[in-house]
């Protein structure tokens, strides 16, 4: 028997002569997001839900529901705050506009983004799609983008553009111009007011 054979009988028998290891524990699941769906499915920490608008959502799995945070943007909180609610109607009407306006936001971000507008931190290798009629889905999202940026016009573009494109603070945007703190909402509201009858939303 060669040293290199003796060595792996005497690894061998040292191995036999020892218990099994203890089978280790699985770790605990994180507090507020049990490992299965047996119960709730990921609903985030107490701590996250008590920061923001986070709601819990039905799934597609019988009984188990879902955390969806609603605040992730700049105008996901103004919203959440009722900034952009229209102090002078109704309560219901009121809330109407606010969503009106977000989604109106929502909408222009998706064809900026789509647009390929956006900045990236790592290029992107997947395949260009195209419409049934065989253009550039990019090219087609991005003259929305400008003819939507052309229908709010010279004067409200720039602050769609730093709230809703930049996701960076009205107030922020009203320092940079000089504009009284009072008037920032305002005009934001007026862009997304503007900005949603170009879309035609109702």
């Amino acid at each position: 028997m060669g040293k290199t054979d003796s060595g792996v009988l005497g690894a061998y028998n040292d191995w036999r002569g020892k218990k099994a290891p203890a089978a280790t524990k699985a770790p605990k699941p994180a507090k507020g997001r049990p490992a299965n769906a047996n119960g709730m499915g990921d609903t985030g920490t107490p701590e996250r839900r008590a920061q923001g608008d986070v709601r819990l959502e039905e799934t597609m799995v019988a009984g188990v529901k879902r955390a969806r945070v609603y605040d992730q943007t700049v105008l996901d909180r103004y919203h959440a705050r009722g900034l952009l609610r229209d102090a002078a109607s109704p309560g219901d009407e009121a809330e109407r506009i606010a969503d009106r306006r977000r989604d109106a936001a929502r909408r222009l971000y998706a064809d900026w983004r789509a647009s390929g507008l956006e900045p990236t931190v790592v290029a992107g290798y997947g395949e260009r799609l195209a419409s049934t009629t065989g253009e550039d889905v990019g090219a087609q999202r991005y003259i929305a983008y400008r003819a939507a940026v052309q229908g709010v016009g010279i004067r409200l573009s720039p602050i769609l553009m730093h709230v809703v494109l930049l996701d960076l603070s009205a107030a922020e945007w009203g320092r940079e111009r000089r504009i009284h703190p009072n008037a920032v909402m305002p005009i934001l509201n007026l862009a997304l007011d503007t900005l949603a009858d170009h879309y035609g939303m109702r």
